[in-house]
C-alpha cells in the first residue's frame, strides 16, 4: 500500500457517502471537465456562482455578484481573520444592501449553504488539486468542496514508509498555509493521515491538538474493523453531520489580542447533537430532565458547553430560548463567562452579579439571552422562606457546570427555628418549567446523592480512559513520598489520646472535623514544613531538568500555605519577589484585611490575581510554582502544568478535579505527575474506579513503581546487547567506549540492522519509563548508565553529515538524561571516536580506505562504510534515476548478503570500498563525455540497453541526450506529468528524436519510459 492507494481508498469512502469525486488535472482550464479558470484560484468559480443562483433564486444578479466578490476576495490581512470572516459568511449568509425595482434601499441576506437541506448543496472531493503558490506549485492530496468552496484539506502519507507519518503530513499542511494561504481562507478543518492514524484539526491548531474521529454516527466503536481514515471520512464528512458541525461546533476564541480557531472533537460533536435532542424531548414531555453529559475534566467541557448553548439557541424548535448557566463558585462563574464572551460573543452573554440583578434579568423575560450566575443567588432573601417564581416559560434551559456539588439540596431541615431547603429546591421554585441539564467530569452516585437522579440519564459519557486514548488528555502518574520526623510517633500517640477524649460524644460529622484538625496540626508542624520545602524543591528541580513546565502545591490551610512559602524561600531566596509580576513561586488564596499580617503579602485583588494566572499559563514566564488551598483546583486550565504536590486529604470528585489540573495536553508533556505527601493512595484508587466508566477500566493514576519495573526490564535488555563487552568505565570514558559498544552490538547479531533498531527502541522505552520514576533512589542510580546507552543510540541514529540528533532525539527527556551524565557535554562524531577524519568519498582517499580496513571494530567499520556509500549515492545521483537505481540495488544486495551471513566482515568492507570507487567513477562520467548533469541523466537512461550502445556508440547517444535535454527544457511545465494532453505531446516528440537517430525500434518503448521517468524526476530543475 502506498500514498496513491490510500488516496484512492479515501476517494471511495467519499463516494460511498454520496460525494462526487474528480481528479485535479481534469478540472484545470484545459482539462476534460474545466471547473477552474486558472491555477491560482483555490475555489471553483462557476460552482460558486451556480450555488449562489440556486440558493437565492429571487435575488437580482447584481446582489449575487457583490456577494461573490466578498466571498472570493476577502480583504483581511491575516489568514485567521479571513477564515473567521468567511466562516460567518458561510453560516450566517452575506448581507448586501441594494436598491430594489422601486428604487428603495433594501438589504438582502445571500445564502451560501443550505443547512436545512444538505442534498441541496454540491459536495465534491478532488485529489491532486494543483495550486500555484507564492514559491512553488503545490499538490494537496485531497481537497473537499461544498458549493465550490474548499472547506477541508486532506494530506496523506505513505503507510508503507515508516519515515513518513502524521507529523510529516502536519508539517506539509503548515507549508501549504505559508505558500498557498488562500486555500485555507475557507477551511473548516484539516485532516492528516498515514493510513494507520487519522487526525483532524483546525487551521490554527498545533499538532498536539489534532484529534482522532472515532465514530460515524455517534456510536461507540471500541472493536471497529474500519481504519481510522475510513471512520473519519464517513463520520466527519457525512453531509448532514458536516453541515451541523460547520454551523454549531466552531468557535473563534479571542484572548490577549490573538484569535484561535477551535473545532469540536467527535465526543463534543455527538454529545452536543444528542443533548439538543434530549432537551427537546424533555420540553415536549415536560420531564424537565435534560440529562447528564459526563465528559472527564480536561477533555474540553467548556467548549462543549459553548457549542451546546449555541445549538440550543439557534434551533428553531426551541423558539428563541433563554439559557441560564450556573456554577457554584464565583471564580468558576467568571471563568465560564469569560470563555463564552471570548468564544461566542454573538450569544450576548450577561453575568448576574447579585440576587437582585438575577431576578431582574429573568423575571418576565419574554425570550432569548444567555445568563450566568451562581447557585447561591437562588437562596431566599433574609427573613424569607421561599424563593419567588422568576419565569414560568417552558423554553428555559438551565445548564449546571460541575453538576455534583450543590445540586442535591431537595430535602428540608430546621435551622434557627425555620424550615430550610437546599439550593436545588429554590432553583426549581424560581424556574418551575425549565429543563435542567448537567455537565460534569465527576458525577456522583451515592446513597444520598446521585447526579442522574437530579438531571436524568447520561446523554453522553467520555471518561478518563477515552480521553487518554484519544490524546485529549495525558495520563496521570502517581508517586508517594513520605516525610519521616523524629517526633512523629510520640505526637501521634498524644493526638490519638486527645482526639479520643475530645470526640467521645460527637456526631460523625463532628468527629470528621476533629480528625481533619488533627491531620492539619501534624501537617503544619514547623519541622515537617522545613523538610517538606526541601523535598519539594529537590524533586521539582529534577522535574524541570527533564521537562520544563509548572508545578502546584496543595496545602490543607492558608496558614500552612504561607508558612511553607516562607520555608521555600529560605532555601531558595532568589525565588521570592514582592512584585506579583516577578518571582518563581507565589501563594494563591482568598483573604481580607483582618487576616494575620504574614498573610497580607499573598492577598491580591481580582485584577492582579488574573495577571498571576496569566503568568502561570505562560510557559516562558519565570513563575514556576504556586501554592494553593482550594483556589485553582477546579476550572484552572494550565496546559504546561505537569506536577502537583498534594499535602491535603482529598477524596472522590474533589480529588479527580484537583489532579486533573496536570492532565492537559502540552507539547513535550507525556504525562502529569501527582506527588502524594499526605496518603491519598486509597482515595485515589477509589476515585479512579468511580470516574472511569464501567467500574474502572484503565489504571489512570499509574503506580510509579510500575514505571520503575518497566525501566529495569528495558535496562536488562540493553545490557544483554552489550553482554561480553566491558563498559565499566562509562562514567569517565563514555565517548571512547561508543565505537566498541556499537561494534559489539553488530558483531553478535544475526541481523545487523534489526539489532540496531531493537537496541534503539529499548533505550527509548527505558528513557520514557525513567521520566516517570526518576525521583526514586533506585531509578536515580541508573541515570548515568542509561545516559551512556542513549549516547550509543544517538550514534546509531546519526547519518554522515549530521551535526545534531534527529527530531525525536531532540525531545526534552533525552536531552535532560544526556545532560545528567558525566561525559555528555559535546556532540558525537563517531569518525573522531574511531580515529578517522570525516571522509570525502568523492576523492576516494586510499589512505582513508586503508584506515577503514585496519579498524579493529570490523562490524562497525562495515556499518560506517555502508552509511557513507548510501549517503554518496543519494547525494550524487539525486537527479539521475538510472544511476540511483543501479547503485542502490548494488548496495542493497551487498548489505543483504552481509546481514544474512553470506559475506564475512572483511569481504563486505572490500565490496563496499569497490562500490564507493564505482560510484565515484560513475559520477565523473559526465566530465569525461562532456555532458551536463541533466544530459548525463538522459544518457544513462538511454545506455541501459547494451544493444543500443553497441549499435549507436557513445557519440550518437550523447547527441540524443543533448537534444532530449534541450527539447524538454523548453517543453516541460511544472504539472506536465499530470496533464495527459501535454504528456502525450512530449511522448510523441521523444519518439521522433529516437527515430531520428535510429535508436533500435524494439528498444524504443522501454527507452521512452525511462526518459519520461527521468524527466518527471528533474522537472523542477528543467524549468529553472
Amino acid at each position: 500500500m502506498n500514498e496513491a492507494t490510500l488516496e484512492n481508498y479515501c476517494l471511495e469512502y467519499f463516494r460511498t457517502i454520496g460525494y462526487q469525486t474528480a481528479y485535479g488535472p481534469d478540472i484545470l482550464p484545459d482539462g476534460s471537465i474545466p471547473l477552474r479558470e486558472d491555477g491560482r484560484q483555490p475555489f471553483l468559480p462557476q460552482a460558486v456562482r451556480d450555488a449562489l443562483v440556486h440558493l437565492n433564486p429571487t435575488l437580482p444578479p447584481s446582489v449575487l455578484d457583490e456577494a461573490y466578490t466578498l466571498l472570493t476576495q476577502p480583504s483581511e490581512p491575516s489568514l485567521i481573520a479571513r477564515n473567521e470572516t468567511i466562516y460567518h459568511y458561510l453560516t450566517d449568509g452575506i448581507k448586501v444592501n441594494y436598491k430594489n425595482a422601486a428604487g428603495e434601499d433594501t438589504a438582502a441576506l445571500v445564502q451560501i449553504i443550505d443547512f436545512a437541506h444538505p442534498e441541496n448543496n454540491d459536495f465534491l472531493a478532488v485529489n491532486q488539486f494543483a495550486l500555484q503558490g507564492r514559491v512553488n506549485l503545490r499538490w494537496p492530496d485531497i481537497v473537499v468542496f461544498i458549493n465550490g468552496l474548499p472547506l477541508s484539506v486532506i494530506e496523506l502519507k505513505n503507510p508503507a514508509n515508516e519515515k513518513t507519518d502524521t507529523t510529516a503530513a502536519y508539517n506539509q499542511i503548515q507549508t501549504y498555509k505559508t505558500d498557498i494561504p488562500d486555500l485555507f481562507d475557507y477551511n473548516l478543518a484539516c485532516i492528516i493521515s498515514d493510513g494507520i492514524v487519522a487526525r483532524v484539526g483546525s487551521v490554527s491548531a498545533s499538532e498536539e491538538r489534532y484529534m482522532p474521529w472515532r465514530s460515524i454516527h455517534g456510536e461507540k466503536r471500541d472493536n471497529a474493523t474500519e481504519t481510522e481514515a475510513e471512520v473519519l471520512v464517513k463520520g466527519f464528512f457525512d453531509k448532514s453531520q458536516l453541515l451541523d458541525y460547520l454551523k454549531y461546533f466552531v468557535v473563534f476564541e479571542k484572548d490577549a489580542g490573538k484569535t484561535i480557531k477551535k473545532i469540536a472533537g467527535y465526543h463534543q460533536f455527538f454529545a452536543g447533537r444528542k443533548t439538543v435532542e434530549r432537551v427537546l424531548h424533555a420540553l415536549q414531555t415536560n420531564s424537565r430532565q435534560g440529562g447528564v453529559i459526563w465528559h472527564t475534566t480536561g477533555s474540553g467541557k467548556s467548549l462543549s458547553m459553548v457549542c451546546v448553548a449555541h445549538k440550543i439557541m439557534k434551533t428553531p424548535a426551541m423558539q428563541n430560548p433563554t439559557i441560564v448557566l450556573i456554577t457554584d463558585r464565583n471564580d468558576l462563574d467568571t471563568q465560564l463567562f469569560g470563555t463564552f464572551s471570548r468564544c461566542a460573543p454573538e450569544l450576548s452573554p450577561v453575568a448576574a452579579n447579585s440576587r437582585e440583578e438575577l431576578q431582574a434579568l429573568l423575571k418576565n423575560k419574554p425570550s432569548g439571552g444567555v445568563i450566568f450566575t451562581t447557585m447561591q443567588k437562588f437562596l431566599p432573601s433574609r427573613g424569607e422562606d421561599t424563593f419567588p417564581v422568576l419565569s414560568e416559560r417552558h423554553n428555559i434551559v438551565v445548564i449546571s457546570d460541575e453538576a455534583h456539588r450543590t445540586q442535591y439540596g431537595f430535602s428540608a431541615d430546621f435551622r434557627g427555628g425555620r424550615l430550610k431547603y437546599g439550593y436545588a429546591k429554590y432553583l426549581r421554585d424560581a424556574l418551575p418549567n425549565a429543563c435542567f441539564l448537567g455537565f460534569t467530569g465527576t458525577p456522583v452516585s451515592e446513597s444520598d446523592r446521585d447526579t442522574q437522579a437530579v438531571f436524568g440519564p447520561y446523554v453522553d459519557v467520555y471518561d478518563m480512559q477515552d480521553a487518554i486514548r484519544d490524546g485529549a488528555t495525558v495520563p496521570i502518574f502517581y508517586e508517594a513520598r513520605h516525610i519521616q520526623l523524629n517526633t512523629r510517633d510520640a505526637l501521634l500517640r498524644h493526638f490519638d489520646e486527645e482526639v479520643n477524649k475530645l470526640s467521645a460524644d460527637m456526631s460523625d460529622v463532628e468527629k470528621a472535623q476533629v480528625r481533619w484538625m488533627t491531620v492539619e496540626k501534624l501537617a503544619g508542624l514547623p519541622e515537617r514544613l522545613k523538610v517538606l520545602a526541601g523535598d519539594i524543591i529537590s524533586h521539582f528541580e529534577k522535574r524541570l531538568q527533564l521537562a520544563d513546565g509548572k508545578g502546584m502545591i496543595v496545602c490543607m490551610s492558608r496558614d500552612i500555605a504561607v508558612r511553607l512559602y516562607e520555608e521555600i524561600i529560605k532555601i531558595r531566596p532568589q525565588w521570592h519577589s514582592a512584585d506579583p509580576h516577578a518571582g518563581v513561586v507565589k501563594v494563591i488564596m482568598t483573604g481580607s484585611a483582618s487576616d494575620p499580617q504574614n498573610y497580607q503579602p499573598h492577598l491580591y485583588n481580582d485584577i492582579v490575581q488574573k495577571e498571576i494566572e496569566n503568568r502561570m499559563k505562560d510557559p516562558q514566564d519565570p513563575l514556576k510554582l504556586v501554592i494553593v488551598c482550594d483556589m485553582w483546583l477546579t476550572g484552572f486550565d494550565v496546559p504546561c502544568l505537569h506536577t502537583m504536590y498534594i499535602d491535603k486529604p482529598i477524596r472522590a470528585h474533589n480529588l479527580i478535579q484537583a489532579i486533573s489540573r496536570v492532565n492537559r495536553v502540552f507539547k513535550g508533556k507525556n504525562a502529569g505527575l501527582v506527588v502524594d505527601y499526605i496518603g491519598i493512595a486509597r482515595s485515589l484508587e477509589e476515585a479512579v474506579r468511580d470516574y472511569t466508566h464501567g467500574g474502572g477500566k484503565g489504571d489512570v493514576a499509574a503506580d510509579i513503581r510500575r514505571a520503575y519495573e518497566q525501566l529495569q526490564a528495558y535496562m536488562d535488555v540493553c545490557r544483554q546487547f552489550l553482554k561480553g563487552f566491558d563498559y565499566t568505565e562509562f562514567k569517565t570514558n563514555a565517548y571512547e567506549l561508543i565505537p566498541g559498544a556499537w561494534d559489539h552490538v553488530l558483531a553478535h547479531a544475526p541481523n545487523k540492522e534489526t539489532a540496531q533498531n531493537d537496541f534503539s527502541d529499548n533505550v527509548l522505552a527505558a528513557q520514557k519509563a525513567y521520566g516517570l520514576c526518576q525521583s526514586l533512589p533506585e531509578a536515580a542510580a541508573l541515570t548515568e548508565e542509561l545516559a551512556f546507552f542513549s549516547l550509543i543510540r544517538t550514534a546509531m541514529n546519526k547519518r554522515p553529515g549530521d551535526d545534531k540528533p534527529n527530531r525525536k532525539q531532540l525531545s526534552e527527556l533525552i536531552g535532560a538524561l544526556v545532560a545528567q551524565a558525566v561525559a555528555t557535554d559535546k556532540p558525537i562524531d563517531i569518525f573522531t571516536q574511531v580515529g578517522l577524519e570525516r571522509p570525502n568519498l568523492s576523492l576516494v582517499d586510499e589512505k582513508f580506505l586503508d584506515k577503514i580496513r585496519q579498524m579493529k571494530q570490523k562490524d562497525l567499520a562495515a556499518e560506517l562504510l555502508r552509511r557513507l556509500v548510501e549517503g554518496e549515492i543519494h547525494s550524487r545521483f539525486r537527479l539521475n534515476l538510472p544511476q540511483f537505481k543501479k547503485f542502490s540495488e548494488k548496495l542493497k544486495e551487498t548489505v543483504n548478503k552481509y546481514n544474512n551471513g553470506a559475506l564475512e566482515t572483511y569481504q563486505v568492507i572490500e565490496a563496499l570500498i569497490d562500490l564507493a570507487k564505482q560510484t565515484n567513477a560513475a559520477a565523473r562520467q559526465g566530465e569525461e563525455l562532456g555532458l551536463s548533469e541533466k544530459e548525463l541523466a538522459f544518457y544513462n537512461a538511454l545506455e541501459e540497453n547494451e544493444a543500443s550502445v553497441r549499435e549507436l556508440g557513445d557519440k550518437t547517444l550523447k547527441l540524443i541526450a543533448q537534444e532530449l535535454t534541450n527539447y524538454l527544457r523548453g517543453s516541460v511545465k511544472v504539472d506536465w506529468s499530470k496533464r495527459e494532453s501535454v504528456k502525450a505531446g512530449i511522448l510523441l516528440q521523444v519518439k521522433r528524436i529516437l527515430r531520428k537517430y535510429n535508436y533500435p525500434p524494439d528498444q524504443q518503448p522501454a527507452a521512452i519510459e525511462r526518459v519520461l521517468e527521468q524527466a518527471e524526476l528533474i522537472s523542477d530543475e528543467l524549468v529553472k
